[in-house]
């Protein structure tokens, strides 16, 4: 009966993903979303399965850590070795109603390196070397450019590894990062050669450490494959522990060295306001903003 019946939650389901609402009148979870689902039409994740699932325990609260996820300009001071690569300061920030996206381009050379000048064939064989792909049978050609050719190159390098035909996909799907955030704490990318998906949750009541889940979701063809097991790496191991996360450990490991100096800046702080970017850190401004307006809504 009623009476006795387990206490009841709001669930929805997009892209494979399950969403809990614990407020028993939120809105439904479709027009949460927004413009998201007409933005993944196209690129189905729940058509994937999850080939790396690895969660990290950070020495910083979510949203600390969060910040260090958002946005693209801090890689010329933590990932000077992408540089040659990628388009950090060019990249493209949309902000929604609640969400936001970042789209930065690769296969183009950083503008603080003097992207406009950069070798090609530099550029393409840096590239492909990251992303897994043996660079030294590929140049560029007399005014082409390195974009395309790394695009075409991981297309081959996906569609025979997955099974999968990839010739209808854009260049930019294969090779940027699209990263795309669902308020609070979801970020799923709509790529094809980085197919990451974020989360961020607190660790408890320790408002000074969360956990930090890293999946890759991978096309595939025919029966789906057993997903991955789910690998926990404590505070004090480093991202390596998980090998199966290839050239983004190290990537990681510079994205999160500094979290719990930044924890400890904020808190020890006198005044209480942070300094943002005003294109470059705008989607961690419009995070703050937005989850300040639902803290207003509760008091």
């Amino acid at each position: 009966s009623e009476k006795y019946a387990l206490p009841e939650v709001n669930v929805g389901i997009w892209q494979g993903f399950v969403f809990v609402n614990f407020d028993a009148a939120c809105e439904p979870l479709e027009s949460f979303l927004e413009n998201l689902p007409e933005h993944f039409t196209h690129f189905p994740l729940e058509d994937r399965f999850i080939a790396v699932h690895v969660e990290r325990t950070m020495p910083a609260n979510w949203k600390v850590t969060m910040g260090a996820f958002i946005e693209a300009y801090h890689s010329v001071v933590t990932h000077p070795q992408i540089l040659p690569y990628t388009g950090d300061a060019n990249s493209q920030y949309d902000i929604y109603g609640r969400h936001s996206r970042m789209i930065t381009p690769f296969a183009v050379a950083s503008p603080h390196i003097g992207g406009r000048n950069y070798e090609q064939t530099e550029i393409l064989r840096t590239i492909l070397s990251y992303r897994g792909t043996d660079p030294s049978a590929f140049d560029v050609p007399e005014g082409g450019r390195a974009r395309p050719i790394a695009a075409e190159a991981t297309r081959k390098r996906l569609a025979a590894s997955m099974g999968v035909d990839l010739s209808n996909v854009c260049d930019s799907l294969m090779i940027d990062a699209i990263e795309y955030f669902v308020f609070p704490n979801f970020m799923p990318w709509a790529a094809y050669g980085s197919p990451i998906q974020y989360r961020f949750r607190p660790d408890g009541d320790d408002v000074s450490s969360c956990i930090m889940t890293v999946m890759m979701l991978m096309p595939f063809n025919g029966e789906r494959p057993a997903p991955a097991k789910k690998q926990r790496i404590p505070a004090d191991r480093p991202w390596s522990d998980a090998p199966q996360l290839g050239g983004l450990a190290a990537i990681f490991e510079q994205d999160t060295s500094n979290l719990a100096r930044v924890q400890k800046g904020l808190r020890a702080a006198p005044f209480s306001d942070v300094t943002l970017g005003e294109y470059q850190e705008a989607r961690i401004r419009h995070f703050h903003e937005t989850l300040d307006r639902y803290l207003a809504a509760e008091s």
